[in-house]
């Protein structure tokens, strides 16, 4: 088959399942089976219904050390000599190819693809965005580390640029001053201090901590091993000691807080009943389009006979 008429219809068939979700959405979104049908249907298909997997509701505090200034200088030094070579003529791309240590953007030759402005850290935005296309940065300091920058093009307010980033090591003067102030938060935390507050006033996770250190309520598989290890031996209610871990490309170290640790288990009313609940929904919504579309196919083939 040609690829012409491939992607041709896979397309068609793009939009026709769009146009079934989009109709089923609109039209039977707001059915909602009633306590009866909810009933009937956990009594049918029970044995049927996909396991709860284990899951846990976590909180965390995450600190980025402070890294003492004679660390800071010799991995400065090192950016400066290669800032240098780029300016000299040097392959960025080759550049950050073997010294990058983003591991996300290194291998493509440090290529960020397109950001619109709000998207980078503060540090990083205001730089990238007072480029002129092909112009390089001088050397850029972020919590991530430092940077060398180049922007590629710039189309309003979206900028499509690469870097080589430089990670700061955590020395171990760093390490304990991060670790003994988690200490002290946990302390707090055994005399009734308010994790979700403190969350807010330190952490330094820029996405759960205005959230007051919430991660989620999620299946346990989607932590790294290191946090699956925590969690299983860990209590609800429990805040662990301070441990280090890497958030983004990013090191540092944190506490967590297991509000609630569920066990993989078959779906049932008591612990499950907003997933049962969602699922006979859906299976209603189903039922009712359906029933829609043989009634359509009846009046089409009338209208069609007439």
């Amino acid at each position: 088959m040609p690829i012409s008429k491939m992607k041709r219809e896979f397309r068609d068939e793009t939009r026709k399942r769009l146009l079934v979700q989009y109709l089923q959405e609109s039209k039977f979104g707001n059915i909602k089976p009633s306590r009866r049908e909810f009933e009937e249907f956990y009594a049918t298909f029970k044995d049927s219904l996909p396991p709860v997997p284990e899951g846990a509701d976590l909180f965390h505090i995450f600190k980025l050390p402070l890294v003492g200034e004679a660390g800071k200088h010799s991995v400065r030094a090192k950016a400066s000599l290669i800032l240098d070579s780029i300016k000299g003529g040097g392959d960025f791309a080759d550049f950050a190819h073997r010294y990058s240590q983003d591991q996300a953007t290194a291998s493509s030759g440090g290529d960020l693809g397109s950001w619109r402005r709000g998207q980078f850290v503060k540090e990083f935005e205001e730089v990238v965005f007072a480029l002129t296309d092909s112009q390089f940065s001088d050397i850029v300091e972020t919590s991530r580390g430092f940077h060398i920058i180049q922007l590629l093009e710039r189309r309003g307010e979206s900028v499509h640029a690469r870097h080589i980033l430089f990670k700061i090591g955590i020395d171990s003067a760093a390490a304990e001053s991060t670790t003994a102030f988690l200490k002290g938060l946990k302390d707090s935390l055994a005399h009734g201090a308010d994790f979700s507050e403190l969350a807010k006033r330190y952490s330094d996770d820029k996405e759960s901590g205005p959230l007051g250190g919430a991660l989620g309520n999620l299946p346990v598989s989607q932590f790294d091993k290191s946090l699956q290890d925590l969690v299983r031996n860990m209590k609800e209610g429990e805040i662990s000691d301070p441990v280090r871990v890497t958030s983004g490309s990013a090191s540092g170290y944190q506490i967590v807080y297991l509000k609630k640790h569920v066990q993989e288990h078959s779906m049932n009313l008591r612990d499950d009943w907003r997933q049962v609940e969602q699922l006979a929904g859906s299976y209603k919504q189903n039922l009712e389009y359906q029933k829609w579309i043989k009634q359509l196919r009846q009046q089409y083939y009338w209208e069609v006979r007439q």
